[in-house]
């Protein structure tokens, strides 16, 4: 399937011709064969815009790397925009993109690194509540299906709490306003930094991740968070890092 490593991005220009970013393209080649094409920036014309009505010009590139403009896509090449073309105008910037399947190739193999990270903001001493508390909510968007290493640590110590006491903190992680998983930490009179972590697969798509905390088995005795200060605490953090394509 032809598909875009990066670039190749369509701008409208002054007159009726397109300005088309560098790009790597993946062309596909007969069996099994995949060729990797670069290609230059370019400026690409068009027809004049229609006396009446609209039309619709597709920008693609072909195998041979060459971009062109016309109104259908051809086999085994890829488009790299749609655009409208209203009646008269003299001008691409007055198009619109009707950017549609606009094809990225997967990172097989490589990692798009770190996609989320977060630190929990209060103050070190902080004392909390036993209600339920969203504290982070973050948007990330996929080309592809990808896996995803999720990892959290917390540091928290129960306030004058005797050896043998405990209570615990519930942590929910929510993808989309499910939750995808939950995990409960036993705290006790030491700040100890205790750690969470798991993969699990990510569709392709614009995707809100949520997390959200719960005081658990609550002694009466505050939770206290344990952050900087004179120890250099190291808090509490969570992060998502992409591992790579799922196959």
């Amino acid at each position: 399937m032809p598909a875009i490593v990066r670039g190749g991005v369509v701008t409208g220009t002054s007159t009726m011709a397109y300005s088309v970013a560098p790009a790597v393209l993946v062309i596909p080649s007969g069996d099994s064969r995949r060729l990797l094409v670069p290609t230059d920036r370019v400026t690409v014309p068009t027809a004049a815009a229609p006396s009446s009505g609209t039309r619709t010009d597709i920008i693609y590139a072909g195998s041979d790397g060459a971009i062109k403009v016309g109104t259908s896509l051809p086999a085994n090449n890829i488009m790299l925009d749609k655009r409208s073309v209203p009646a008269g105008v003299t001008a691409t910037t007055a198009t619109s993109s009707l950017l549609g399947d606009r094809r990225f190739a997967p990172l097989v193999g490589a990692s798009m690194g770190r996609l989320i990270s977060w630190e929990e903001s209060i103050g070190h001493g902080y004392h909390f509540p036993a209600a339920q508390t969203t504290v982070m909510s973050k948007t990330i968007t996929l080309e592809e299906d990808r896996l995803i290493d999720w990892r959290f640590f917390q540091t928290i110590a129960l306030e004058d709490g005797l050896d043998g006491e405990w209570a615990s903190m519930k942590w929910d992680l929510l993808i989309d306003g499910a939750v995808q998983r939950s995990w409960e930490m036993k705290v006790e009179n030491i700040a100890e930094t205790k750690y969470f972590n798991m993969n699990s697969s990510l569709g392709a798509g614009t995707h809100t991740v949520t997390l959200r905390r719960t005081v658990k088995r609550d002694i009466n005795k505050a939770l206290l968070y344990y952050k900087g200060a004179s120890g250099n605490w190291p808090g509490t953090n969570f992060s998502a890092v992409d591992i790579g394509a799922l196959a």
